[in-house]
């Protein structure tokens, strides 16, 4: 959001009064941590209230400062007060170079850098990821075709047909044993394994086909043969492992023609 210029918020206001009343509080027993503290929290509110500093800068400052208290604190020959002065020299050179920044966005940033609209309009797209707006979706996980919605010809394939033109079932589902079930559940038919138990119907190759039976129960089952079509055009005969893996795009056939 472009919102440069001066800023304040609860947050800031709360550290400037926590950093005074610690300030306050330290100065009559060590006057010189209770100048570090106001110097601080005082540059706290320039490089953030006011300069609207970058953070690399601030970095700068931050290790800068460290670096001269510990040396302050280690070897004699560098005084409090050289620490303070050279901190500031420091923040003036940082100062100087953030203002002529084309990002800069603090203080009489209209004066100093009145081209901040169009450099904002070029480049705040740069930090937004870059993510493509996903494909609608015609379908979901699943296709699953059957005698109940769709028509087959029993001589040829012909009748699968490209996914969007196919009166389908779609279903989120991850095997096919939950697809069948979403099936039968959507159409009220019911859809077994078949272990050869009718006479009529012997069963040539163990673990392989399926017994449909349409709504109402009383109707006379039959033999399917499940495939499941892969996104890539190869087809697959899974027999009757209902865990079976699908996958996104996975196309079910359910044949009444038993073409394996």
């Amino acid at each position: 959001m472009f919102d440069p210029g001066f800023r304040l918020s609860l947050i800031d206001i709360l550290v400037l009064f926590s950093g005074a009343g610690g300030a306050w509080m330290l100065y009559p027993h060590n006057p010189n941590l209770s100048i570090g503290v106001a110097f601080v929290v005082a540059h706290f509110f320039l490089f953030c209230n006011i300069i609207r500093m970058s953070r690399i800068p601030e970095l700068i400052w931050a290790f800068s400062f460290i670096v001269l208290s510990w040396l302050s604190l280690q070897f004699e020959f560098l005084a409090w007060n050289n620490v303070l002065y050279f901190s500031v020299l420091i923040t003036l050179a940082l100062t100087l170079r953030e203002i002529q920044q084309p990002c800069y966005h603090g203080v009489l940033w209209r004066r100093l850098n009145p081209q901040l609209p169009d450099w904002f309009a070029e480049n705040v797209s740069l930090h937004k990821p870059n993510i493509e707006p996903a494909p609608p979706r015609e379908y979901q996980c699943v296709f699953i075709c059957g005698p109940s919605n769709q028509s087959e010809n029993d001589s040829t394939l012909d009748w699968m047909a490209d996914s969007s033109d196919l009166g389908h079932l779609s279903a989120d589902v991850n095997t096919l044993g939950a697809a069948i079930a979403k099936y039968c559940e959507e159409y009220g038919v019911e859809i077994i394994p078949y272990d050869g138990r009718l006479n009529d119907m012997p069963l040539e190759e163990e673990e392989k086909y399926f017994l449909y039976t349409e709504a109402p129960a009383h109707s006379a089952p039959y033999l399917v043969d499940i495939h499941v079509k892969k996104q890539s055009g190869k087809e697959v005969c899974p027999k009757q492992n209902l865990l079976f893996p699908v996958e996104y795009g996975d196309i079910i056939y359910i044949h009444s023609t038993l073409i394996c």
